[in-house]
């Protein structure tokens, strides 16, 4: 036992040391919260707290920053851009943040106050901007003088009270028009033409030929900001279908739950296995009828061997069978 307790203790100090490191690499940064939705009535303002968790054993030091932003993707990514580019949607000019750098100690956190001010004559609708927070990375080995920064976005969403225009389409709901076999892809993708971004809540329900519901797929919900798309993708998992079926697209959005719908049809049909089968049957049939043509045939042999030897056979002998 002795011999052995040197092993057992390097051991032990090994599963230590592993659990010590992979806590450690659990430990992150994080934004609380990492989005803000506002509401403000023009001519009012508002101020806020985000607050920079530092879960790590380092000190760090955060560097604020603060952009404008725009969704010009269907995959929902967020890009900063300036004011210019933001045109109607653009926050930052009636933004402000402090302050604009954090030392944060290992499980402390920073806080920097957010404070809008909207103007008495802003129109109703979106605006949104984003508090970004940059920390340098550690310094990489074998690269002088190179780090590797970690970025986190806080985004800020702010609403002008007032009457706002919301509207919004199908731009595409479509899947392969015809399959052989599951899981079915389904692509939607929804369109805000209003002035506010929008969430919308749907599901695609699935009946088969005779109108018996077959499926439910519930929609992701994700903010679709406006004049930008939003890309969804549901997938019927079964994989055995058979005919005809019908896809439709239910969904509701804003704060009047507007409705947006869509239908399409399509069809599952597993044709090399449905012509496999035919083909089987069809071989089947005829096996059937060469084996009745062969069966003919031989009872006709049969009958002309009988008559022949009929033919054949002396009168006496017939008389005699009589």
């Amino acid at each position: 036992m002795k011999k052995n307790l040197p092993i057992f203790l390097f051991l032990i100090t090994l599963i230590l040391f592993a659990t010590n490191v992979r806590a450690q690499e659990q430990r992150t940064l994080v934004v609380i919260p990492p989005k803000l939705e506002l509401s403000v009535k023009p001519g009012e303002s508002v101020q806020e707290v985000i607050r920079y968790k530092n879960q790590t054993s380092d000190t760090v030091e955060v560097a604020v920053g603060m952009s404008d932003f725009l969704v010009k993707d269907v995959s929902g990514t967020v890009e900063l851009v300036n004011p210019e580019e933001a045109g109607d949607w653009a926050l930052s000019q009636w933004l402000t943040f402090s302050p604009t750098s954090l030392t944060i100690p290992p499980d402390g956190e920073g806080r920097v106050n957010v404070f809008i001010a909207v103007p008495a004559d802003a129109l109703p609708g979106g605006r949104y901007a984003s508090i970004y927070f940059t920390s340098p990375g550690a310094v990489v080995e074998g690269q002088t003088g190179t780090s590797i920064a970690t970025e986190i976005r806080n985004l800020v969403l702010l609403r002008v009270e007032g009457p706002i225009n919301e509207e919004a389409l199908v731009r595409r709901f479509q899947t392969p028009r015809f399959s052989e076999f599951g899981p079915i892809q389904f692509l939607t993708e929804i369109a805000n033409l209003g002035d506010y971004h929008i969430r919308p809540i749907g599901s695609i329900e699935i009946k088969n030929i005779l109108g018996k519901t077959e499926a439910n797929l519930e929609l992701e919900e994700r903010n679709i900001f406006p004049t930008s798309s939003q890309e969804y993708k549901n997938t019927w998992e079964k994989k055995w279908l058979f005919g005809r079926y019908q896809a439709t697209l239910t969904a509701t959005y804003g704060e009047q739950n507007l409705p947006l719908t869509a239908t399409i049809f399509f069809w599952v049909w597993p044709m090399k296995y449905t012509l496999a089968v035919l083909g089987l049957i069809a071989l089947f049939i005829i096996l059937l009828f060469l084996v009745k043509k062969i069966k003919n045939r031989q009872e006709m042999k049969a009958e002309v061997v009988e008559e022949e030897l009929e033919e054949e056979t002396p009168a006496e002998e017939k008389k005699t069978r009589k």
